[in-house]
C-alpha cells in the first residue's frame, strides 16, 4: 500500500465512522428482516448480498473440522482447507452474488484484498491487518461505485458487524494466533476496528466506559453496540486464558 493509499483508507474509515454516530445496531434489523423473507439476489441491495456472500462463506466451516488435524501447536491446520476452499470457489460466490468488474487489474486486486481479510493460512493467525484488507476490498467496491455513501452506515452496522462477527468464529473454531500481539490484555489482539466504529456508536449516549470491563454490562448492551461484542469476546477469551 502505497502513502497516497493509505490517506484514502483513513479518510474511507473517517467517513464510515461518522455516519454511525449514535446509532444502534438494532436500529438496521428491519433491513435484515428482507432475507428472512423470499428474495432474489438481483432485487437485493449490495449490503445485503455482501452480507449473504459472508453467510455463504460462513457455512463452509463446518466442513472443515479441526478435530480431522491433532496436535497442532499453534492454529489449527483445519484453517489451510477452508482457506483453499474459499480460493477455488471465490470466482464463483463474486459472479453469484453479482460483484462484477471489468478491469481485469481491478478485479485481481479485490480478490487480492478479500481472501487475506480472513487469516494467514501460513502462519496460522488473525491480525488488524487482516480487518484492514477486509476495509481495502469494501473501498474498492466503493471507488468502482457499487457501494454509495449514503449507504456507509448499513455497510458498518450490518456488513463490518457480520465480518466481525464471522472473524471472531474463525479464530476461535481454528485457535488462530493473534498476529502481532502486545500481550492478552492488549485491546487490539485480533480485532481495533469494532472499537472505532463502537466507540463512534456511543457517542452522546449515557453509557460509563468504566463498565465496559463487566461481562453482564456488555451483554445487556451487546444487540446495539459493537463496542460491548468486542468486549464481551475479548472478556470470555481472556477468562480462557
Amino acid at each position: 500500500m502505497d502513502k497516497l493509499e493509505c490517506v484514502d483508507i483513513i479518510e474511507f474509515i473517517k467517513n464510515l465512522n461518522e455516519s454511525i454516530k449514535g446509532k444502534k445496531l438494532s436500529d438496521y434489523n428491519l433491513e435484515l428482516k428482507i432475507l428472512t423473507e423470499s428474495y432474489e439476489i438481483k432485487n437485493l441491495n449490495i449490503i445485503l448480498k455482501l452480507y449473504l456472500l459472508l453467510e455463504k462463506i460462513e457455512n463452509y466451516l463446518p466442513n472443515h473440522d479441526p478435530k480431522n488435524f491433532i496436535n497442532c501447536r499453534y492454529g489449527n491446520k483445519a484453517f489451510n482447507t477452508f482457506i483453499n476452499q474459499l480460493t477455488n470457489e471465490l470466482d464463483e460466490i463474486l459472479i453469484e452474488y453479482e460483484i462484477k468488474i471489468i478491469n481485469e487489474n481491478i478485479y485481481k486486486k479485490l480478490k487480492k484484498h478479500f481472501l487475506n481479510s480472513f487469516g494467514n493460512n501460513i502462519r496460522l493467525d488473525f491480525g488488524t491487518g487482516h480487518e484492514l484488507e477486509f476495509i481495502y476490498f469494501l473501498m474498492i467496491l466503493f471507488s468502482n461505485n457499487f457501494i454509495k455513501q449514503q449507504q456507509f452506515d448499513s455497510l458498518v452496522l450490518i456488513l463490518l458487524n457480520k465480518y466481525f462477527e464471522l472473524c471472531r468464529k474463525i479464530i476461535e473454531r481454528y485457535t488462530l494466533e493473534p498476529a502481532g500481539t502486545k500481550g492478552v490484555w492488549g485491546i487490539d489482539d485480533y480485532q481495533f476496528l469494532p472499537f472505532i466504529f463502537g466507540s463512534s456508536q456511543l457517542i452522546n449516549t449515557n453509557i460509563n466506559p468504566k463498565h465496559c470491563m463487566e461481562l453482564e454490562f456488555v451483554i445487556k448492551y451487546k444487540n446495539d453496540y459493537i463496542f460491548m461484542r468486542a468486549m464481551e469476546y475479548k472478556i470470555n477469551v481472556n477468562k480462557l486464558n
